[in-house]
């Protein structure tokens, strides 16, 4: 029977024998998804719900394998969609680093032209009216040149950009919803975008019925925008991630050796 340590036990043992290794292999070590136990390893039966680790520092100066064992499980037919795993960042306070905290759409800083108040709608903007030409556009305050300011947690709700009017060198942008905080006029906004939620550095599997390997490789920190490779900017934690697709609404996805190790 494959022997399984808790997330302390790992971390007590890496401790002692000098190692930087930490596993992921009982329903104690994760923090969110529907997880049940299987023969040997750990089911989930719910395709869509993220299945998330409890957290492990990170030193961004370092080099990190995340990998895990995945196969198809019941209702499956034999193979899974797509399954996406890696990390989720989070700051030194333990808040979640989102995209639109560290995803300029460029680096240009505007200004607010007139003070908005929470319950507003409206904004208004001198600056390049070009860049709103998504629905995924909001304005981050308090922005700096030097992208210090990041990540950015000042964020408008996003903007419309089908109301974006441009006069006099004057951006008019309606926001899907309210403002919830207060800036006045001269405020220095930035330009954000969304974009996927999660560092996936192991990228988009599809496992099948048999046991498979999968694994990726992260460094460093990315001084800005949302690479798969390197941690998003401001990350002092983390935790291993995954969420899958299958054909049938309660399709399982079994997996085992959950794992992070430091190779650099």
């Amino acid at each position: 029977m494959m022997k399984k340590f808790s997330l302390f036990a790992v971390l007590f043992t890496a401790a002692l024998l000098g190692a930087e290794s930490i596993e992921f292999n009982t329903k104690a070590d994760f923090a969110r998804g529907t997880i049940l136990a299987g023969s040997n390893c750990l089911r989930s039966f719910v395709p869509g719900v993220h299945v998330e680790s409890k957290k492990f520092a990170v030193d961004t100066q370092k080099k990190y394998r995340l990998s895990g064992e995945f196969r198809a499980g019941k209702n499956s037919g034999g193979k899974i969609e797509s399954l996406y795993f890696g990390f989720v960042p989070f700051d030194a306070d333990g808040k979640q680093i989102m995209p639109e905290n560290v995803r300029p759409v460029n680096t240009g800083i505007f200004t607010l032209v007139q003070d908005v108040k929470a319950g507003d709608k409206v904004l208004k903007i001198k600056g390049d009216h070009r860049i709103i030409n998504t629905p995924f556009i909001m304005a981050a305050f308090d922005a700096k040149g030097d992208l210090s300011d990041l990540p950015n947690y000042d964020l408008s709700p996003r903007m419309n950009h089908k109301t974006v009017k441009f006069a006099d060198g004057i951006i008019t942008v309606e926001l899907i919803a309210p403002m919830t905080f207060d800036r006045p006029a001269g405020t220095p906004v930035r330009f954000h975008s969304l974009d996927a939620m999660h560092i996936y550095t192991v990228g988009k599997i599809t496992p099948d019925a048999q046991w498979q390997k999968f694994s990726g490789e992260i460094s460093g920190s990315a001084v800005r925008g949302v690479p798969y490779h390197q941690w998003w900017r401001g990350t002092k934690s983390a935790a291993a991630i995954f969420r899958y697709v299958g054909k049938a609404v309660q399709c399982e996805v079994e997996f085992r050796n959950i794992k992070v190790e430091t190779i650099e």
